[in-house]
């Protein structure tokens, strides 16, 4: 008994040490990084993307330390609030579609981590793909959720081009055993494709 009660005790504090390198490295590479870009910007047009991105960001941190899921209901609707908000001041027309019914039960980590690969893949769109649509369409079918988010743009470039944050939004969705997938459609644009196995 006294060794399952250390062992339990081990496994929180791995999980304590986890979760505050996450945070801060989310802080850094995130938030640090485009208040740095900031810096560097006198135009307000300019800075005002990066701020409402910083400031999403900061948010979805902010909850995850509470390490408490929201329902989902509250989850979508904050999401799609804050994504129609970013597309809105970009001037790009975001299109939201939810098929979900039950709704999915989804952990407090996994909410946070899908959030933010979401919220990636639409700067993504808004800042390099030169689109003026944009379409996220969730789905749930086999015991898996999907959420696919698609432009209307010029097409993905190189997967190894800086700044499109492709490598960080594989990381979070392989963390709570997710995948992401980039797809550009005959018809034009770039779609990426974000997966989720259902307990």
């Amino acid at each position: 008994l006294m060794d399952q009660a250390a062992e339990g005790r081990d496994a929180h504090e791995r999980g304590i040490r986890e979760e505050r390198l996450r945070v801060a490295r989310d802080m850094h590479d995130d938030i640090g990084a485009k208040l740095l870009t900031l810096l560097h910007i006198d135009d307000p047009q300019r800075q005002k993307p990066l701020l409402r991105e910083a400031m999403t960001q900061l948010r979805s941190i902010v909850r995850g330390l509470a390490g408490q899921a929201q329902q989902f209901d509250d989850f979508m609707a904050d999401l799609r609030h804050v994504s129609m908000e970013r597309a809105q001041a970009a001037g790009v027309a975001l299109h939201w579609q939810a098929e979900l019914d039950p709704p999915p039960a989804l952990s407090a980590r996994q909410q946070y981590q899908l959030r933010a690969a979401l919220n990636e893949a639409l700067s993504n769109a808004l800042r390099h793909a030169q689109a003026r649509n944009v379409r996220v369409d969730w789905q749930l079918a086999g015991g898996a959720l999907a959420v696919t988010l698609a432009d209307d743009g010029a097409g993905m470039p190189a997967a190894s081009t800086p700044g499109l944050g492709l490598d960080s939004i594989r990381t979070r969705m392989q963390e709570i055993g997710g995948t992401a997938v980039w797809e550009q459609p005959v018809a034009g644009g770039t779609s990426v494709r974000l997966g989720l196995a259902l307990a």
